[in-house]
């Protein structure tokens, strides 16, 4: 790369807006803060997917699978996560899932804002 070139600056994320009543969930799933990471629910979590325009499903394999498609004003794929069978998030799937949502949706800790 010529060093005269400036470095392209990589296009900002939009933010994305989440009901208050479940920015918690997002808190929790991308750590937004020290000692914001909490159990969650798996209903916890479509709720809160739901609420930025989420819809979701069975897959059509069937067992645990889950179809969650953004809306048309989120750019990327529909993604498939498997509902626990105790229905909790734990630590570990939570960092799974946040990894699925920065590489699908480029969203990370500071995309969700509490919008109306």
């Amino acid at each position: 790369m010529d060093p005269a070139q400036p470095i392209p600056e990589q296009q900002p994320r939009p933010l994305v807006q989440v009901d208050p009543k479940f920015i918690y969930v997002f808190d929790s799933i991308f750590k937004a803060s020290k000692g914001s990471r909490c159990c969650l629910k798996w209903k916890e979590f479509l709720k809160a997917m739901s609420s930025v325009g989420f819809s979701h499903k069975p897959a059509e394999s069937g067992g645990a699978a889950r179809l969650l498609t953004p809306p048309a004003t989120i750019t990327g794929t529909t993604i498939v996560l498997h509902q626990p069978h105790d229905g909790e998030l734990n630590a570990q799937y939570q960092n799974n899932i946040a990894h699925m949502l920065h590489t699908v949706y480029g969203w990370e800790k500071g995309t969700f804002v509490a919008g109306a």
